[in-house]
């Protein structure tokens, strides 16, 4: 899993990827399918594409 801010979470709730974060979980390998979790929500399903995070299926229309 991997965890993000709420200004992340946000990008991804509209389908942008974001920057991964070090630190924020286990460092996802390139390509990897994870769980993104807001607290302990979950925003999205994704995967690391490089030096991004890009969601793959969302879970949630905004986060609050």
């Amino acid at each position: 899993h991997v965890r993000v801010s709420a200004a992340d979470a946000a990008r991804l709730a509209h389908g942008q990827s974001v920057a991964t974060e070090p630190g924020l979980g286990d460092e996802p390998e390139a390509g990897a399918t994870v769980a993104v979790l807001r607290e302990n929500d979950l925003i999205a399903v994704g995967s690391r594409d490089g030096d991004r995070l890009r969601p793959r299926k969302v879970f949630v229309e905004s986060v609050p």
